[in-house]
């Protein structure tokens, strides 16, 4: 191993239980911002969500990283969720995807969202599907996209090249 190789390991070696403590008090207000009531819920989901993020490479001392990991890995298992409850084919269509998002988290009551975390029973999953799709936003009006001319560019300080 030379020495910038162990450079790297020393600085990218598993974060110290002070770093993931405070990611994972972190990640427990985020959830209940979301809205989650359920303590076990949260501590199971937080500590989950952690523990995929310090899988990865982050600088030791890098906290700030190891939250935006770990916030990241809430938010897949959210996307996940919608994907398994709608449907995978949301995945590839992101304006469906971001609909889906904002009417999970703006449009449903919280004891839902709770029991479609925690694994919910086949006739819940409908039920949630249905309510998913009838809250989410559309475009007012709807997206169309538009054709833009090419613009001669002109700048006031120097001469254009055009």
């Amino acid at each position: 191993m030379n020495h910038q190789q162990a450079l790297n390991a020393e600085e990218t070696t598993q974060p110290d239980e002070a770093l993931l403590q405070a990611a994972r008090h972190c990640l427990q207000e985020y959830l209940r911002d979301l809205g989650l009531t359920d303590r076990k819920l949260i501590e199971k989901m937080a500590a989950d969500c952690v523990s995929r993020a310090a899988a990865h490479r982050v600088p030791r001392d890098s906290a700030s990283k190891l939250k935006q990991r770990s916030l990241q890995e809430v938010l897949g298992t959210l996307d996940q969720m919608l994907q398994l409850v709608l449907g995978n084919s949301i995945r590839n269509d992101q304006a469906t995807m971001n609909a889906s998002r904002a009417a999970f988290l703006l449009g449903l009551p919280k004891n839902m969202l709770e029991n479609c975390l925690r694994g919910m029973e086949e006739n819940d999953g409908e039920a949630l599907a249905a309510m998913l799709r009838k809250s989410m936003p559309i475009p007012t009006p709807p997206e169309t996209p538009a054709h833009m001319t090419a613009q001669k560019l002109k700048f006031f300080l120097f001469k254009s090249t055009s």
